[in-house]
């Protein structure tokens, strides 16, 4: 038989295994989560610095039709991009200005 003394040690040593046990736990959970968060923002800056490329290729390819007397800049685009969407409900909602924006943020 075991004395209260022996059970109390018992008890506070297993507290303190359980204790241990649960904050690394909940420590890896942190850690990982804010490596896969990083990771993220790391791919969805990328993905915001490619729609800016994107944006540069456009207006380039844009000015030199302007050039080319093809047509006015602005209908080209508006035209573009209406074919590229077709019938779709989707807009291109993304701007130069709000894409830097988001990048500054992602950066911060």
């Amino acid at each position: 038989m075991l004395d209260n003394e022996t059970i109390r040690t018992l008890i506070t040593a297993i507290s303190a295994v359980l204790t241990t046990g649960t904050v690394a736990y909940f420590g890896y959970l942190t850690t990982t989560r804010k490596t896969k968060i990083e990771k993220l923002q790391k791919e969805l800056s990328n993905v915001y610095k490619q729609y800016s490329y994107l944006y540069k290729v456009e207006n380039k390819l844009l000015t030199l039709l302007e050039e080319n007397q093809i047509g006015a800049k602005k209908t080209l685009k508006i035209n573009t991009r209406k074919e590229v969407l077709g019938d779709t409900d989707e807009k291109i909602t993304l701007t130069e200005e709000s894409i830097k924006k988001r990048l500054f943020q992602l950066e911060i």
